[in-house]
This record gives structure tokens, C-alpha cells and sequence, in this order.
């Protein structure tokens, strides 16, 4: 007597359908998020490119590495 509570999720027609399911996802879903996560950073780098021209342009003549002095 076979068991009348065997399930067999792994057929044919189960997968396809998953496989199916999968590939709405990644043509509706990834967009949006591939495109969210390009503007974040984006923002990242420009505040770092800005930044570092903030910096630049600062006259840092008191960080001198090397301390002359004469007698």
C-alpha cells in the first residue's frame, strides 16, 4: 500500500513554475534595486569628491612633517 500523504514538490512541472517565479522576480525586482543601490552610491562618491576638495583647498601650512631650526 503506497503512503497517500507522499508529496513530491521536486517534479517537472513544480520546478518550471519556480523557475518561472524566479525569472519575474529578477526582471521586476532587480531593476529597482541595482538602480537603488547605483544612486547610493553615487551620493557616496561625490560627498568623498568633495570632500577632498574642502580639504585641498584649506592652506595647511602648521602639519610640516620636518621642523627646521637653526642656531
Amino acid at each position: 500500500m503506497e503512503n497517500p500523504y507522499n508529496l513530491e514538490f521536486y517534479t517537472n512541472e513544480n520546478m518550471n513554475t519556480f523557475w518561472q517565479f524566479v525569472e519575474m522576480l529578477l526582471k521586476t525586482a532587480a531593476p529597482g534595486v541595482l538602480i537603488w543601490f547605483a544612486l547610493i552610491g553615487v551620493g557616496l562618491l561625490l560627498r568623498i569628491i568633495v570632500k577632498s576638495f574642502k580639504d585641498g583647498n584649506k592652506n595647511n601650512d602648521d602639519d610640516d612633517d620636518i621642523e627646521i631650526k637653526r642656531y
